[in-house]
């Protein structure tokens, strides 16, 4: 099992056990986005900082948007963008499960608001192509 770490400015957001990485191709209708390579967690450990302040309302893109990742301890990916995850928190585990986090290429050839806009798109093109594409990061 690798030591999968995912950071923002030098401080630790979370920690997992594994990590899937597939790339798809941009659609026509995303403007600004040739590529998207996507990092998948099947579930990921919130450090207590981060855990602590979600639970008092920090929304998870607060945390994922701008992150980076190293897989035992070299850098894999920077500038990650967040994609979808759903918090566990509520039922009193300090975990994300179906966390997403995707770069697209060209880095900075998207607005924050087309990518908002992408995310259900960008998602579901993710899981339709997971099992066809998708590798060990």
């Amino acid at each position: 099992m690798s030591d999968i770490v995912i950071e923002k400015g030098g401080q630790v957001m979370a920690t997992a056990g594994n990590c899937e990485a597939v790339e798809i191709l941009g659609e026509d209708a995303w403007e600004g986005i040739c590529l998207i390579k996507c990092y998948f967690f099947g579930r990921v450990r919130m450090a207590p900082p981060i855990l602590f302040e979600h639970l008092s309302g920090a929304s998870l893109g607060n945390f994922l948007n701008g992150s980076s990742l190293s897989i035992d301890g070299e850098a894999v990916a920077s500038g990650l963008k967040y994609v979808h995850g759903r918090s566990e928190v509520m039922r009193g585990t300090p975990t994300i499960s179906s966390v997403l986090l995707a770069r697209p290429e060209p880095e900075g050839g998207v607005t924050d608001m087309a990518w908002l806009s992408y995310l259900p798109g960008i998602y579901k093109k993710f899981l339709s192509n997971r099992g066809r594409s998708a590798k060990s990061a």
